[in-house]
């Protein structure tokens, strides 16, 4: 048996910053290799495209809202077991009623 959880949190809008100390050095270094050749100035999309420039980070959930969450879980998790417990005695008589078949139906000329 397998048992797999996917969450999604709702109504937690991610957070978009500027990663500062890489935006600097960013800059820098464009400033340097600018003296070094000629080329077109940077644009701003290009800056901000290059990796580590912006960051996007979930917004912390409130405490209160993450541990109702995962007594939901558990609790739903609680509910699937028990479930699973009330019909495992149907599920395996009725594997076994196959297998009786199946082996009845071998044993036959």
């Amino acid at each position: 048996m397998h048992a797999n959880l996917n969450v999604q949190r709702a109504g937690v809008a991610p957070v978009v910053r500027v990663n500062e100390p890489v935006l600097a050095a960013v800059i820098a270094t464009m400033r340097d290799v600018a003296k070094r050749i000629e080329a077109s100035p940077p644009t701003m999309d290009g800056i901000l495209g290059l990796k580590g420039v912006i960051e996007v980070i979930d917004e912390d959930e409130r405490e209160e809202d993450r541990r109702a969450g995962e007594a939901a879980v558990i609790a739903g998790f609680g509910v699937a077991l028990a479930s699973l417990a009330e019909h495992a005695p149907s599920r395996r008589r009725r594997r076994s009623q196959r297998f009786c078949a199946r082996g009845s139906m071998r044993s036959r000329p």
